[in-house]
């Protein structure tokens, strides 16, 4: 039990750390010198990946507490690729101030929910095991 909850640990704080990259990455698409055309397919593959490592997350063996801030973070993380591709029609369109409105704003609290969600799974499985 105890290196199944270490190894939801370490997996958590893994997605944990690729939403600050993929939030990192995404602001990129507006910053000053950078490239999209780097950028987009970066955050398509790390969005596919955080996507990836939830679905996983949820199939472990995890108090009902933990599952839904998981349901709850995966929730955000879908929602995150809509607001995404909403931010990359706005660059397309050559709005890049309502893209910026769209990734600091919108982009941001999304992965922030995301990232809470899965602290959240983290203490209530932690909690369990005590």
């Amino acid at each position: 039990m105890k290196s199944t909850l270490r190894a939801f640990d370490v997996h958590a704080r893994e997605t944990t750390d690729a939403l600050a990259e993929l939030r990192a990455a995404q602001q990129a698409y507006v910053a000053e010198g950078q490239g999209v055309a780097f950028w987009m397919p970066k955050v398509t593959i790390l969005h596919a990946s955080v996507a990836a490592t939830l679905s996983s997350l949820q199939q472990a063996p995890v108090t009902g507490g933990a599952k839904s801030a998981l349901d709850e973070a995966a929730a955000a993380i879908a929602e995150f690729g809509n607001i995404d591709r909403k931010a990359r029609d706005y660059i397309k369109g050559g709005e890049p101030l309502m893209a910026g409105d769209v990734i600091f704003a919108e982009g941001g609290e999304t992965v922030s929910t995301a990232a809470r969600q899965i602290e959240t799974a983290c203490m209530a499985s932690t909690r369990h095991s005590m």
